[in-house]
């Protein structure tokens, strides 16, 4: 990847996907063939799932702030990789990490680690996220030995979750290898509001 100005260099291709990104915010659903299990069976299933990638549109609203971008998230077991490509003024960033630390690089001689991600984003960005619990709830699962409150849907995917301060709600799925994949995810808290719009689903067991 090729940095400027401390700032990360954007393809063409990116460029061209961020424009588009309000209307990607406001898609219209896929009609898919979803499948009913019980939440016991989903729950199995899910935690099946070791490696994942998804690329899709990011929408967060703080302190009164509008950002749109993209992003592509790459999990493997543990260790996970976010690229956000932020509006060509603000450049973008890739932030790494695993269960010893996190990195986030601004470029490519620019980096700040930090114990958690949420210490590491806030610092940085202003707003943070709890990707070690993002883990799960972008498969649709609550994440392992923390209290949380559910519902669901007709098929007994979680419709709604609150978990750690947050609020989840999943309102379309989509069949990945038969197996069914939130698609678009809002997340809250009196602080900070998100959007994900998963685009593109890729998983290995």
């Amino acid at each position: 990847m090729v940095f400027h100005r401390n700032c990360v260099k954007i393809p063409l291709i990116i460029i061209a996907l961020l424009l588009t990104a309000c209307s990607t915010l406001h898609e219209q659903p896929l009609k898919q063939n979803l499948h009913y299990l019980t939440w016991y069976q989903r729950q199995h299933q899910l935690n099946t799932i070791n490696n994942w990638n998804i690329y899709g549109a990011l929408g967060i609203k703080y302190e009164s702030r509008d950002s749109i971008a993209h992003f592509y998230w790459q999990q493997m077991i543990d260790r996970f990789t976010v690229n956000i490509y932020t509006p060509i003024n603000l450049g973008g960033v890739k932030i790494t990490g695993d269960k010893e630390q996190v990195v986030l690089w601004r470029s490519i001689s620019k980096k700040v680690i930090a114990k958690t991600p949420e210490q590491l984003m806030y610092k940085e960005l202003g707003w943070s996220l709890p990707l070690f619990n993002m883990r799960y709830w972008i498969l649709g699962l609550p994440a392992p030995h923390i209290p949380y409150s559910a519902k669901f849907d007709s098929y007994n995917h979680l419709s709604y979750l609150r978990q750690q301060g947050w609020r989840i709600n999943y309102s379309d799925f989509r069949s990945i290898g038969n197996i069914d994949l939130p698609t678009k995810i809002w997340l809250s808290t009196p602080q900070l509001q998100v959007k994900l719009v998963i685009k593109q689903w890729r998983i290995s067991q």
